[in-house]
């Protein structure tokens, strides 16, 4: 393989491994709307996601006439590209995919109906609440990291590492455990500011 080719195929997965590490850290609330491809009114949305490597967990909210509270089923981001499912119902699957980033999760939906096994098609913006500690006030909220929470993201971030490729799998092995001791230093300081 030439130099040439090998140098492009390094950048192009270390900036996919940068792009991860600073679209979705923590969990970020999002609010909007599917618009239905059909004259059907817009369906409100609320989505709590937290990016763990990759792996996108949290919970979907949606309005009428779907009224569905869930958790997300499975669902993944790469390099600002997020693709999730979940079940709201036994008769609804929703699956929402498109770009994600800090501010805005736009994109296409599809919404598969279990009994009539039919699809509703649609598009999709959501924009990201505003927290309290974007405001630098987030001494108010108490810390909700703890070290089993840290263990199993640094489990997940592991889990999506590539493999194959041993300057690759080292890269991003390297990334989770810089993130692992981040999460711990946070942990040990919450517990001592705690003690005092």
């Amino acid at each position: 393989m030439p130099p040439a080719a090998i140098f492009c195929r390094y950048a192009i997965v270390l900036l996919a491994l940068l792009w991860s590490t600073g679209s979705l850290a923590k969990r970020e609330t999002y609010e909007g709307n599917l618009i239905p491809n059909t004259r059907e009114p817009p369906i409100s949305i609320v989505l709590q996601m937290e990016d763990a490597g990759g792996f996108l967990t949290g919970t979907v909210k949606v309005g009428a006439p779907l009224n569905g509270n869930a958790e997300i089923h499975n669902g993944r981001n790469v390099a600002g590209s997020c693709n999730l499912n979940t079940v709201l119902n036994n008769f609804v699957t929703l699956r929402l995919y498109g770009s994600c980033g800090t501010t805005v999760f736009e994109g296409y939906y599809t919404i598969y109906y279990t009994q009539s096994r039919s699809l509703a098609r649609g598009t999709f913006r959501i924009l990201r609440k505003v927290r309290l500690s974007d405001k630098n006030i987030d001494e108010i909220a108490p810390p909700t990291q703890t070290m089993s929470a840290c263990i199993k993201t640094n489990t997940r971030c592991l889990a999506a590492c590539p493999r194959g490729d041993t300057d690759i799998e080292y890269l991003c092995s390297n990334r989770c455990r810089t993130k692992l001791q981040t999460c711990k230093t946070q942990v040990k300081q919450a517990d001592t500011d705690e003690a005092q």
